[in-house]
C-alpha cells in the first residue's frame, strides 16, 4: 500500500510545493483561498501546446499528448468511459532523451 501523501492546511510555501512537484510526490492541500480562475480553460490557454505524458491510472500505459488535449474531457465524465482515466505528467527534457516503447 502506498504511503499517505503529505497533508497541508493553509501552510504550504511555494518552495515546498515546487519540491514535491519536482519529485512527483502527490500532496493534499485543504482550506486554501485561491485568487483567480485556475480551471481547465486557464491551463489550456496558458499551456495548451505544451507536450506532456498522459498515464493511464489503471494500466500505467503512457502516451504523449498536450495539456489542451488532456483538459478537453477534464471534469466531464459523460465524455469518457469511467475506466479510461488518465493523469497528466509534465514532460521534461528526460522524456525526449529516454523515449519509452509505450509511446
Amino acid at each position: 500500500m502506498p504511503p499517505e501523501p503529505p497533508k497541508f492546511s493553509r501552510s504550504l510555501e511555494s518552495s515546498e510545493l515546487e519540491e514535491y512537484l519536482r519529485q512527483g510526490i502527490p500532496i493534499v492541500v485543504t482550506d486554501i483561498e485561491i485568487q483567480g480562475d485556475y480551471g481547465p480553460s486557464y491551463f489550456q490557454e496558458r499551456f495548451g501546446n505544451k507536450s506532456v505524458v498522459l498515464e493511464h491510472c489503471e494500466s500505467g500505459r503512457q502516451i504523449r499528448s498536450t495539456v489542451s488535449k488532456f483538459f478537453e474531457t477534464f471534469g466531464k465524465p459523460w465524455l469518457r468511459d469511467s475506466r479510461n482515466i488518465w493523469k497528466l505528467k509534465v514532460c521534461h527534457v528526460l522524456c525526449y532523451l529516454r523515449p519509452s516503447r509505450s509511446f
